[in-house]
């Protein structure tokens, strides 16, 4: 019997996305001496160094059947190498909690799943499964273009002028004027405009200015979550770190969860 695929929707949120096809491409550009292994090799995933922190992050393989499988041989890559800024190595993935009003104005778009935090700083970008754009945008958002940018969007602490929203607990989306999308839409206007029409549940990606940093807070606190009640209410883990990959899979459609990452506890 085969094994039924985990798609990206099926994970919890929050949680970090890493792409694994970015990181293919970037590991490849490591040189075979550095690497002790094939640098042309495509069908490995290799760990994460973070230098700032001196912690390698290794894969361990979620599907028997995958783009790229997990090789206890292969290096390490280090992300301060990563210089490819018109595409990105990892996301944060995050929910609607609360939407905005439908006869709501101002300047609030949503509330998140995802607490503010200075190491969650991010923009919002197009992402890697958003149903609220046309296929056109879709086919866009696939691979590379994922990481475009939905302008005139940031995402904040919801005690920045927001008294008349009460009980609200996550970061929030806003635009970045009073007057919505006339102020800071881009004439691209699909690129943004599709964030009105957020629902509670719907999940969205924020790009993080700082890889390291985000990345390890996410670790800190899915181990802070484990053993918890709510921690045994499904087999992802909320704050995990996770691999997708959209190889082999048609254009517009989700990406597949490839493999989870945790801490090299033993000496690299």
């Amino acid at each position: 019997m085969s094994q039924a695929l985990t798609l990206v929707s099926d994970l919890r949120t929050p949680c970090f996305l890493i792409d694994i096809d970015m990181l293919g491409k970037a590991s490849r550009l490591v040189s075979a001496e550095s690497c002790h292994s094939n640098p042309s090799t495509t069908s490995h995933i290799t760990s994460i160094y973070l230098p700032k922190y001196d912690i390698e992050f290794i894969p361990h393989s979620m599907q028997s059947t995958v783009a790229g499988a997990v090789d206890d041989s292969c290096c390490f890559y280090s992300v301060d190498e990563y210089h490819d800024f018109q595409s990105a190595l990892g996301y944060i993935h995050a929910s609607v909690s609360n939407p905005r009003p439908q006869d709501g104005g101002g300047s609030f778009l949503a509330e998140l799943d995802l607490p503010y935090d200075q190491r969650f700083k991010g923009r919002l970008v197009l992402g890697i499964n958003n149903h609220h754009v046309g296929s056109y945008y879709w086919a866009r958002s696939a691979g590379m273009g994922a990481s475009m940018e939905a302008p005139g969007i940031s995402f904040r602490s919801s005690s920045s002028n927001l008294s008349s929203l009460e009980a609200i607990h996550g970061g929030i989306l806003c635009w970045e004027g009073n007057q919505g999308p006339r102020d800071c839409n881009s004439n691209d206007g699909k690129r943004s405009e599709w964030v009105n029409f957020l629902r509670k549940g719907d999940t969205i990606q924020l790009l993080p200015e700082c890889f390291q940093e985000c990345l390890m807070e996410f670790w800190i606190r899915s181990e802070a979550a484990m053993g918890s009640v709510d921690a045994t209410s499904s087999n992802f883990d909320r704050y995990g770190i996770y691999g997708f990959s959209s190889q082999g899979r048609p254009l517009g459609s989700e990406p597949i969860v490839t493999c989870k990452w945790e801490i090299n506890k033993t000496n690299k």
